[in-house]
């Protein structure tokens, strides 16, 4: 059997396609507002509001985004397993990409999810360890653990938009206008530009890889 990182390359594409529906459907949660008072300056101008006026996030958000981060984990235990197969020269059960913030936790794992793996290999992926200081690969284990229930805020952004003053007699104007919106993890981070630093730090993991097989 061939090692190949095809596959954890598909993974990150469909990562990918994940994070581009997502994008895709962000333009309904803003909707239209209706915005009547104008400032001293003649210029109305709209503030960010966090939720105010959303009662939730619709599942097809919490499904994408969970699939596009379970995808992006699997690519991570896709390039051990063939590593694994690259250095064994044959098929390792129970290999994964551990995540460990002490020296104590990686070294349990060194015959276990590691299993095959050449010391310089090991080296490597020790490298993209929270105990070796790589944060993303941090984040990337807290948005994806099962413990750990992440909700989904909306975060409006409203636009700033330049009003003509009005006579005095008519100080208030009327007008519509469309905003922008995103959705945020519990603990602020805007899941677009999560996902997006997460599946770039993947992809070059894979890069730095991919001469090997």
């Amino acid at each position: 059997m061939k090692p190949s990182l095809d596959n954890a390359y598909e993974r990150v594409r469909r990562a990918e396609q994940h994070l581009a529906a997502i994008k895709r459907r962000l333009p309904a949660l803003g909707g239209p507002v209706r915005y009547w008072r104008e400032n001293r300056q003649g210029v109305a101008a709209f503030e960010r509001v966090v939720g105010s006026d959303i009662t939730g996030v619709p599942a097809i958000f919490s499904i994408l985004v969970g699939e596009g981060i379970y995808n992006l984990r699997a690519a991570l235990d896709y390039l051990v397993y063939e590593l694994a197969i690259l250095d064994s020269g044959h098929i390792q059960y129970g290999t994964r990409f551990p995540i460990e913030d002490t020296e104590k936790g990686w070294k349990k794992h060194l015959a276990t999810f590691l299993n095959g793996l050449s010391v310089e290999h090991q080296a490597a992926i020790k490298r993209l360890q929270p105990c070796a200081g790589c944060d993303w690969v941090k984040v990337l284990r807290e948005l994806s653990d099962p413990d750990k229930h992440r909700t989904l805020t909306v975060i409006r952004l409203r636009p700033l938009v330049q009003q003509a003053r009005q006579p005095p007699a008519r100080r208030s104007v009327a007008m519509h206008s469309q905003v922008t919106a995103n959705i945020a993890f519990d603990d602020g981070r805007l899941v677009t530009e999560t996902l997006q630093e997460l599946q770039e730090e993947i992809a070059l993991v894979l890069d730095s890889f991919q001469p090997e097989f």
